[in-house]
């Protein structure tokens, strides 16, 4: 590995990842898809972990998001990748989070048809119609590209209000306040959706198990799910603090450094597995690598249906960061630290 890894060792910085605890085996030889090594000029790829802005109790204002987007647009990526279930993803599959909409009802409503939509939609966004896009995008399960077109321009469907409760989530998520403003002003057309939700790389270890498994390992189980538990505590009231007295900037900045990724690397590859009753924490870490494989996969997916692709820039939930580097490395694209893209913060 080419990044320096710092012997963080405490069960405290190992509570980094477990932001749902709340998600490994050693990497494959290959990630499914032709090596970016084997390829003339692999892309750059840019991984900015972020907290997931739409489901945080704290207020982020726009004045604290700004210089982070400010700073990002230099990198000028021709491809954005958001943390978002794909529009060819079966509806109601796995954990389908996305929000249920009759179409139909909207074929009828908009006297339109579902009939050629993707060449419909290449007219629309070759033509500079926000609003037609939108709606293609929407009629063909695309919510994102669709928000994308929403929450740039003013559009009568935008104010119903189904369809408007999820754009306005969508535009108080990551993606919408740092991915599409920064896609936008690099000229991007269209945003890559990458997320993998199957049942096959599911979260189990919740509170409530981690709890039963106590109950039914005896005492040593429980001493070890105690250290655990205790450790994500104290270490969620660290970071709270953090936030509190050092700001945006540089809780971006903290959750894109060694630091956390050490942390991860650490509570996957060693603590979790620790958890060995019922083999509970391998099968875990197991389930979380999966799912980076998938999500990193249709990345690939995406670059090779393209040949103009040389920056790559993804947004995603910060406990995705340390696998996805490791994923793009091992593909051997040409990773891009955030923190030069990233601006200075209090203490950061």
């Amino acid at each position: 590995m080419s990044r320096y890894r710092s012997p963080v060792r405490t069960l405290a910085l190992l509570a980094a990842c477990i932001v749902p605890l709340v998600g490994a085996t050693p990497l494959p030889d290959s990630t499914g898809a032709e090596p970016a090594a084997d390829r003339d000029d692999p892309p750059r790829i840019l991984i900015l972990g972020s907290e997931h802005m739409a489901q945080t109790e704290r207020e982020i204002p726009d004045s604290a998001v700004a210089p982070i987007v400010e700073s990002l647009r230099r990198y000028r990526p021709d491809m954005v990748v958001v943390e978002y279930l794909p529009p060819e993803w079966p509806k109601g599959k796995g954990r389908d989070y996305r929000p249920g909409f009759d179409l139909d009802e909207y074929v009828r409503e908009w006297e339109t048809s579902t009939d050629g939509l993707e060449g419909r939609i290449d007219a629309a966004v070759a033509a500079g119609d926000a609003c037609r896009a939108a709606r293609l995008f929407f009629l063909k399960r695309d919510q994102v590209n669709a928000a994308y077109r929403w929450t740039a321009a003013d559009c009568a469907a935008e104010r119903d209000s189904a369809i408007g409760s999820m754009v306005d989530h969508l535009a108080e998520h990551e993606m919408g306040r740092i991915a599409f403003p920064v896609a936008r002003s690099a000229g991007v057309e269209r945003i890559v959706s990458f997320d993998y939700q199957g049942d096959d790389a599911r979260w189990f270890m919740s509170p409530d198990y981690l709890k039963g498994l106590a109950e039914q390992g005896g005492p040593d189980v429980k001493a070890q799910v105690d250290s655990l538990m205790a450790a994500v505590k104290a270490f969620r009231g660290r970071e709270a603090e953090f936030e509190k007295t050092h700001g945006l900037a540089a809780t971006f900045r903290r959750r894109n450094s060694d630091f956390w990724l050490d942390a991860q690397e650490q509570l996957y590859e060693e603590a979790m597995p620790r958890l060995s009753y019922e083999n509970a924490g391998r099968r875990q870490t197991d389930n979380y690598w999966l799912r980076n494989r998938e999500m990193f996969s249709n990345i690939e997916e995406a670059v090779q249906r393209r040949d103009d692709v040389e920056r790559i820039l993804v947004v995603v939930g910060a406990g995705h960061k340390y696998f996805l580097d490791e994923l793009a490395r091992k593909a051997g694209w040409r990773w891009v630290d955030p923190l030069d893209y990233l601006p200075e913060g209090p203490g950061g």
